[in-house]
């Protein structure tokens, strides 16, 4: 995950280097290293790292939450165009506004408008803000103020409209513009914008950056990267993170001017560690794709670890989190998932095996944990042999 203690393994991993300031991480060494167990093999095999897309998607929700237009709070955002913009204005003006209509358009409800401390671990309440639903709400409602409605739903092309990214962005383009032009008529022929305009246009402009990343790839379950879109979708995920390159680039010039420059945009490790799980994890995708021909695709939920927490949780609720007891429980664990198997599996015939002289569950642990020293001691060996080099 994004933690404190993983970030500096990470760092240590890549000898300190630095990341720099640029949007996209050219240099391959600050997100991979070599395989130490993979000394045999003639050609070099590297192992990429990246964060969980899940812990990701919500540190940005959860600064996106604290903005407000309090100075005190840690998140106080301003945009690269200078607007202040916060939780208010974007999310709960929506939340609000729907709970007023006859039928409500958006995904958002109580819990994930107003998240409390157990709320804020739910995944589906932290994507809410973010999906379809709640953005075309949203742009609806901006395309009325700004009286650009009409253009926004019959200027875009056929392939935008089934490319939700691509249609987000052609929308966020034509409100953008029709507020530059009634910025700069005179204000004596026409209503000037409200401030409650700009820092909603500011929310949803965000909102937008976040789904095209997380809601329409990483979190996505029928996403998938192939050696034909790689390409594209890395492209996709540049320009993403170049948003957050010169929001964080304009932040920067008021450091000397402001002593709470750093709290108008989203945290230095925040950024780091968005940077480090796109650009780890299309390498990982590279290396996958061109050394294995059997794969045909990777998935982009491969990018979070909630299968492993789940895993785990389970040890942990067994009391089975130690190296003594851990082998045991999991041995138990995959027996039990394998008796559900066949349990439904119409081939298998139960009264078959009642004969059957069953194996001691101790013989068992015993040998699985034999192989898992024999196997510890064989890395350890392949790892002096590499450092006598």
């Amino acid at each position: 995950d994004a933690g404190g203690n993983n970030s500096r393994l990470l760092s240590l991993l890549r000898h300190e280097k630095k990341l720099g300031n640029d949007s996209w991480l050219h240099d391959e060494s600050l997100f991979t290293f070599r395989d130490p167990t993979a000394c045999h093999i003639k050609k070099e095999r590297r192992i990429a790292n990246f964060h969980c897309s899940t812990h990701n998607q919500k540190a940005h929700r959860n600064a996106f939450l604290l903005s407000s237009d309090d100075p005190k709070t840690s998140r106080f955002f301003l945009s690269a165009d200078g607007v202040r913009f916060t939780w208010k204005d974007g999310v709960v003006e929506t939340f609000l506004r729907d709970r007023l209509t006859w039928k409500p358009s958006t995904t958002l409800n109580k819990n994930s408008t107003y998240p409390n401390a157990w709320n804020k671990m739910c995944v589906s309440y932290s994507l809410s803000p973010f999906t379809e639903r709640t953005l075309n709400e949203q742009f609806t409602h901006l395309g009325t103020q700004l009286g650009c409605l009409d253009k926004m739903l019959w200027n875009g092309t056929l392939e935008e409209d089934k490319d939700l990214g691509r249609m987000y962005c052609r929308r966020l383009k034509i409100l953008k513009e029709t507020l530059s032009n009634k910025s700069s008529i005179d204000c004596q022929t026409t209503l000037p914008v409200s401030d409650l305009t700009r820092s909603q246009l500011a929310c949803l402009e965000y909102s937008v950056v976040i789904a095209r990343i997380f809601n329409l790839r990483f979190m996505n379950k029928t996403q998938n990267i192939t050696l034909n879109n790689i390409d594209e979708l890395e492209a996709e995920m540049k320009v993403c993170l170049k948003y957050f390159e010169t929001w964080r680039e304009s932040t920067l010039k008021r450091k000397n001017l402001d002593k709470d420059w750093e709290k108008g945009c989203v945290s230095g490790q925040t950024f780091n560690n968005l940077r480090i799980q796109i650009a780890g994890f299309f390498q990982y995708a590279r290396y996958i794709l061109n050394e294995d021909n059997s794969v045909d695709f990777v998935p982009f939920l491969y990018s979070n670890q909630s299968s492993l927490e789940s895993h785990f949780s389970q040890m942990r609720a067994k009391g089975a989190d130690t190296p003594q007891k851990y082998i045991a429980a999991a041995v138990c664990n995959n027996s039990i998932d394998v008796k559900k198997g066949l349990t439904s599996n119409k081939c298998y015939n139960e009264a078959a095996d009642e004969n059957e002289q069953q194996v001691p569950f101790v013989a068992m642990e015993k040998s699985l944990e034999t192989k898992i020293i024999q196997r510890q001691k064989g890395i350890a060996d392949m790892i002096v042999a590499l450092e006598s080099r």
